[in-house]
């Protein structure tokens, strides 16, 4: 048996909680009950500490799951004390200390953790070689959308959605990119972005749906449009972000940098192109035969099938507990 432990899912869903949102749907589908933290009003928050505090002292409970990291106080409190007396798996969404963010929890707790899942290549963080902590690979975020995936288009639009503050990705306000955008998403500064670009506005997470025009998704950061530089860009030759299965649950193909974490994925599913710089991407799309649309067609629409179901995770899950009886798989830590 696994129990969740965190805050449960919320109506009040943007880019930054979609991820931990989904991963409380996909679990209670598989019968993984919640330990909820935090609360609405003094009198809710109270009651799910105590319940929290009463599975940490008294639970006899295969494996506790937590996201990693946490802004809580609350929620690292009760990492440390659920590993100290129980197997604990920390699915881990970001290394702070690597893209040069204010660390939101020390990696000291992933050494206690009985397991840990990584996606993208964050497990080959220089940092993370010291954490001795049995490890599982997620291979791919899901992403559950009330949406339908987009008509296959032949259109040669670009879309970019995300987070488009200045300090996140600057590189979408570099002059010297020539290739025009479509871009969807919060904290779009109009007065310094390219005029050839085309801003949508926000989009709703659980129904991301596009213009037909706009045929790929682009997954891209750092501080330039030219290769992936910067600390956020150096980041992204780790982290696999949200938005490529955002794009892909979307049913829109990807494209990123050849040296991004995700490549291997795109070129192992089918599921877009890799290039050098965003100003190659015309040509690129250009070289493309029928047999290479027709593979990306058919890749795309497998794999987001997947991510909208939530089978990655699921997978994922399976390997240290069952799915028919949740007896654990690995052995105790």
């Amino acid at each position: 048996m696994a129990y969740l432990v965190g805050p449960q899912s919320s109506r009040n869903i943007h880019g930054g909680t979609k991820a931990r949102s989904d991963i409380y749907e996909i679990c209670s589908r598989l019968g993984i009950r919640s330990v909820p933290t935090g609360g609405n009003g003094a009198a809710g928050k109270a009651k799910n500490l105590i319940s929290a505090l009463s599975h940490a002292l008294f639970g006899k409970v295969d494996y506790y799951i937590f996201n990693f990291p946490s802004i809580n106080p609350v929620a690292k409190l009760a990492m440390r004390i659920f590993a100290m007396r129980h197997r604990v798996v920390l699915i881990v969404h970001d290394i702070d200390q690597e893209r040069a963010v204010e660390p939101t929890q020390g990696l000291s707790i992933l050494n206690s953790a009985s397991v840990c899942l990584y996606s993208g290549s964050l497990s080959k963080i220089p940092m993370v070689g010291d954490v001795s902590s049995p490890r599982v690979h997620l291979r791919c975020w899901d992403y559950i959308t009330d949406g339908v995936p987009q008509p296959w288009s032949n259109g040669p639009g670009v879309i970019f959605a995300g987070n488009l503050n200045e300090d996140k990705s600057p590189w979408l306000y570099d002059s010297s990119r020539k290739t025009p955008l479509f871009i969807a998403g919060r904290n779009y500064n109009a007065e310094r972005g390219m005029k050839t670009d085309t801003f949508l506005g926000h989009f709703d997470p659980n129904i991301p749906n596009f213009p037909e025009n706009i045929r790929w998704g682009l997954v891209w950061d750092g501080d330039s449009p030219h290769t992936l530089s910067g600390p956020t860009g150096l980041y992204q030759r780790y982290n696999q972000p949200h938005k490529f299965s955002l794009y892909l649950a979307a049913g829109i193909p990807v494209i990123c940098h050849k040296d991004a974490a995700v490549a291997a994925l795109v070129k192992q599913w089918k599921v877009g192109l890799c290039v050098n710089s965003i100003d190659a991407i015309p040509d690129a799309i250009k070289s493309l035969d029928s047999v290479d649309e027709a593979a990306i067609r058919d890749g795309v629409a497998e794999i987001g099938q997947k991510i909208r179901a939530g089978y990655f995770l699921s997978e994922a899950l399976a390997v240290f507990i069952k799915a028919d009886d949740a007896t654990p798989v690995v052995g105790k830590k």
